[in-house]
């Protein structure tokens, strides 16, 4: 009895280590280190409203960099006054308006902690057709991360964001915005991603996210294939988080060695000895050269990883197959 007991007890705590093993995957975790990545894009369409709303699904996590793209299409020449949330700091990076009254902006909004999922976006006028909004969530981007922009409008079968300076920074993120009428927007030039896209009928406009990750220093352009109208565009291009500084480490002193002069004579009852020279300074041995001393800040230590998938996997299994054997096993 005592050993049946004991099997259903160990089987019972197998199949419990099973259970959280296997939730432990569904619960959200900081990002690890991996480099400019989008987490998450939400879309929304307006007309005529004095406040726009742009929801996530989920609420940013605190240190990612959200960019908001608005398109417009309006009867005068109306710009992005302003774009808050919950927990979040937005800045309004570019406004570019079309002769066709056709506005293309850029915004980027830097996350902290207990930031909403909503994003107001508030036109300087409501007597506008359409707008267009799309948010995209990136880690690994600076705190401080808009580097250079640019914005240019026109007419034809190809938008075009303008053309930036060159960056100041190799790993960048580019972010541009293509409005035009209600047609589809397709085929991003010079290899970028197109979010959106899609023509926005009743509002009579079309804004299109366009972004792309980058390794080196380089200006920043892109732009759609449309059937032809009025256009605007914009671009902006933001740097990724600097990683830790590595502290400079104090070199170890090198002692120098000190000759003992030879002895010269001195009066009776003297040492018999003038001196043996200057005594090494134990932290700087050679004065004429001081020894740097590290000013940067120790790197702080990587926030704890949860187990990987590989390892719960694994440990999910075990816990199956011991608790197969204990409950199906052979009676002895």
């Amino acid at each position: 009895m005592y050993r049946k007991n004991s099997k259903q007890l160990l089987a019972a705590l197998c199949i419990l280590v099973f259970i959280v093993s296997f939730a432990s995957l569904f619960i959200p975790q900081a990002h690890a280190s991996l480099g400019i990545t989008l987490v998450q894009s939400a879309h929304a369409q307006e007309t005529g409203a004095a406040t726009g709303y742009c929801i996530f699904s989920t609420a940013p996590i605190a240190g990612d960099v959200i960019v908001l793209t608005v398109g417009l299409r309006t009867t005068v020449s109306t710009t992005v006054s302003s774009v808050s949330e919950t927990g979040v700091s937005w800045t309004v990076a570019v406004n570019s308006v079309s002769a066709g009254n056709y506005l293309a902006c850029i915004c980027y909004g830097v996350v902290g902690s207990g930031a909403g999922a909503v994003i107001s976006v508030f036109p300087s006028d409501t007597s506008y057709y359409g707008c267009v909004m799309d948010a995209s969530e990136f880690s690994d981007l600076s705190s401080t991360p808009l580097d250079v922009y640019a914005s240019n409008t026109g007419a034809g079968t190809t938008t075009d964001t303008g053309t930036t300076v060159t960056t100041s920074t190799p790993n960048e993120l580019f972010v541009g915005d293509s409005v035009t009428g209600s047609q589809t927007q397709s085929s991003a030039t010079n290899g970028f991603s197109v979010i959106g896209g899609t023509p926005f009928d009743s509002g009579y406009v079309c804004s299109a996210f366009l972004y792309e990750i980058v390794s080196s220093t380089q200006t920043a352009n892109s732009g759609c294939q449309i059937s032809g109208a009025s256009w605007s565009g914009a671009i902006a291009t933001f740097e990724a988080s600097a990683p830790a500084p590595t502290p400079t480490p104090t070199p170890t002193p090198t002692p120098v060695a000190s000759s003992r002069p030879s002895p010269t004579s001195s009066p009776v009852g003297g040492s018999g000895y003038e001196g043996f020279g200057s005594t090494p300074n134990p932290i700087n041995p050679n004065p004429s050269n001081p020894v740097p001393t590290s000013t940067s800040s120790p790197s702080l230590p990587p926030p704890r990883q949860s187990l990987n998938e590989g390892a719960l996997l694994f440990i999910v299994l075990v816990a199956v197959s011991v608790a197969v054997a204990m409950l199906f096993g052979r009676k002895r």
